[in-house]
């Protein structure tokens, strides 16, 4: 129960004046009010998020399990490094894909992954001579070898785009599996020059969404025309393809990168990374010791900590997301991890 300190109930008793007993209600709950206000803040502040006993931030970055970077701090497959070389301190994941932020809230790590991008034309013969663009790339979001054995971490469809920049070609994502390869998402560029900035609409930029969520996927170019005329005076002109967060590529990258830095004569000029989305979920099979059944639930499912619930990620029914319930915040991954707040007295 929060309590409120003797000396500011009594701050106007010892003011060396008498206390009128019609001082001003309002001043009173007004000082009420700002005890109440600093002493919660102290509180939310204070929820742990990591396990009991470890650091629960790289830098100035949160770290809240399961996600962890020492020892018996993290839950298989979301193990995490912070590279304290590095001033301020850059937390990474898998082999070295920079993480950006973690939240609780919506099951998402923003990371930032790398542009895919290819040459299709000889630099060293005549100007036009084409080398045909039929070429492979793998992109991984940080964790290759676990994605190969399941991982609980995968592209978020929801909050990514798939973006092609150069010209007259097909930029294909697709899907590797066990069946073979499936086609996810695919967009075409077609322009007689250079490609447009600020649009992306398709001449020399275009950009769809992603169809099913993956882990990883293979980006592949393709030409649309591959004539001289094509590409005349394109003698080193490039393609890219990058997966990204569509609130920024919309927001922010089309006011702020050139298109053409990715693809004009000097190449490399554009950005070598893109800030891109992870989803991140629970699996009600293997991680039991996380999720226990709720019949009060619309799951069915909480998480470990009391006054939880889980909700499912999409229409999978084995993948869920746990959140604290109203009234409570904090990491409902741990024991006792949701903590309750204080609603304010209203007068």
């Amino acid at each position: 129960m929060l309590s409120l300190p003797n000396s500011m109930l009594h701050a106007h008793a010892t003011s060396g004046k008498p206390v009128s007993r019609r001082m001003s209600q309002a001043k009173l709950v007004a000082a009420t009010l700002m005890a109440l206000q600093l002493l919660m803040a102290t509180a939310v502040t204070a929820v742990q998020v990591a396990l009991p006993g470890f650091p629960q931030a790289c830098g100035n970055l949160t770290v809240p399990y399961p996600f962890g970077f020492r020892r018996g701090c993290f839950r298989k497959g979301f193990n995490l490094t912070c590279d304290e070389t590095r001033r301020p301190p850059k937390l990474l994941l898998g082999d070295g894909v920079e993480v950006d932020a973690i939240s609780l809230a919506d099951g998402t790590v923003h990371v930032q992954t790398k542009v895919v991008a290819f040459r299709p034309l000889y630099t060293n013969s005549a100007v036009g001579t084409r080398r045909s663009i039929d070429h492979n790339y793998s992109w991984y979001g940080g964790l290759p070898e676990v994605y190969k054995s399941g991982a609980q971490l995968a592209v978020s469809t929801e909050h990514n785009v798939f973006v092609a920049i150069g010209c007259n070609f097909i930029g294909y994502l697709l899907a590797v599996s066990d069946g073979g390869r499936e086609y996810v998402s695919t967009c075409s560029t077609l322009c007689n020059g250079k490609t447009r900035d600020a649009l992306c609409t398709g001449v020399g930029c275009c950009w769809t969404t992603i169809a099913q969520r993956y882990p990883g996927y293979q980006v592949k170019f393709k030409d649309l025309d591959d004539t001289v005329a094509a590409y005349a005076g394109q003698s080193r002109a490039s393609v890219a393809a990058f997966i990204v967060d569509r609130e920024w590529f919309v927001g922010t990258m089309q006011n702020t990168v050139s298109f053409n830095d990715f693809v004009n004569d000097d190449f490399g000029n554009g950005p070598s990374s893109m800030p891109t989305v992870l989803q991140w979920w629970l699996d009600v099979d293997s991680d039991r010791d996380l999720v226990v059944k709720d019949p009060r639930s619309a799951s069915r499912w909480r998480c470990i900590s009391s006054n939880s619930f889980a909700a499912y990620i999409g229409d999978a029914v084995n993948k869920v997301r746990c959140n604290c319930s109203d009234g409570y915040e904090g990491n409902s991954y741990i024991v006792d991890g949701c903590q309750g707040t204080t609603a304010l007295p209203t007068f």
